[in-house]
């Protein structure tokens, strides 16, 4: 049976590793939508101008201020053991 300490060990391992995967998905996201872009551009077509880009960095930058502070969490949970 885990203990405590190894039950906040485990599921603050697994939040950030679920953070980092939505980092991940969200550059994947950014590099699809660069790629469509330049496609257009390609075609001598416009690219897009609704803005897709711009909301998906700013959840990628509310999903790197959140791993941050998981990291921040767990550093000084650490640090109080």
């Amino acid at each position: 049976m885990l203990d405590k300490q190894e039950m906040v060990d485990r599921e603050m391992d697994r939040r950030i590793a679920d953070a980092k995967g939505r980092i991940s998905w969200l550059i994947s996201l950014c590099q699809d939508r660069l790629k469509e872009a330049q496609d257009r551009l390609d075609c001598d077509y416009v690219p897009n101008t609704c803005g897709v880009l711009q909301s998906a960095t700013y959840e990628l930058d509310m999903a790197v201020a959140q791993l941050q502070t998981l990291k921040d969490t767990q550093r000084l949970y650490d640090q109080g053991r």
